[in-house]
């Protein structure tokens, strides 16, 4: 199916609206079974990318990515931080995250070149069962429970609220305008891997000086 860039953008935002809700109605976090439905989540998602048989499904398959950005995101945030010693947060935080983007280097390109050779697909396919591996691995982790507002949880933390506007523009800028942008100039598969690979050793090497700064 082909998509204009209006639709791409909308599926793009329409992401957000889902942890929105999420974080406004849940009352009680329980970090393991969040994050284990994060990873259903995500099997769900690639199964759905494995072939198109209706225009909306790439609505659902974007409003899952935002619920997911909840349920298994932030209770992976709430499990690395509780469980790392109290000095080693920030530089922890910054390893944290340069493990996507080590992933990110190697992924696209790699992928890219399988899309380009076998058909996307195969990608999809191969994700779907490869998150067969942080389900298991999920049953080693600690487990956290713990009450939770919203609107209580942002009265704690005002001087952070423009950082964390700051951050949700951020956000929105990686997630939405960088990938949308790039389908003007960069269309080949390998070409995308290539770039995105690019960007995302960039991100690994920043993310690391701030996290040891910090």
């Amino acid at each position: 199916n082909a998509y204009s860039y209006f639709q791409l953008v909308t599926f793009s935002v329409a992401s957000f609206l889902p942890p929105l809700i999420l974080i406004a109605i849940t009352h009680q976090i329980k970090t393991l079974t969040l994050m284990r439905v994060g990873i259903i989540i995500s099997m769900v998602n690639a199964l759905l990318l494995i072939k198109f048989y209706s225009p909306l499904q790439p609505y659902l398959i974007s409003l899952l990515g935002g619920a997911n950005m909840f349920f298994f995101w932030a209770c992976y945030n709430i499990t690395h931080f509780k469980a790392t010693a109290h000095g080693q947060k920030a530089f922890s935080s910054g390893l944290m995250f340069l493990v996507p983007s080590i992933l990110g280097v190697v992924l696209p390109v790699l992928t890219g070149f399988i899309a380009a050779t076998f058909g996307f697909q195969i990608n999809f396919i191969t994700g779907l069962f490869l998150f067969l591996i942080p389900l298991g691995l999920s049953f080693t982790l600690p487990a956290y429970k713990f009450d939770y507002q919203f609107l209580q949880s942002l009265r704690r933390i005002p001087k952070l609220h423009p950082f964390l506007l700051i951050e949700g523009f951020w956000e929105a800028t990686v997630f939405t305008a960088i990938p949308f942008f790039t389908l003007f100039f960069i269309h080949p598969p390998r070409a995308l891997g290539i770039y995105l690979s690019s960007i995302s050793a960039l991100a690994g090497l920043v993310n690391l000086i701030f996290g040891k700064v910090s």
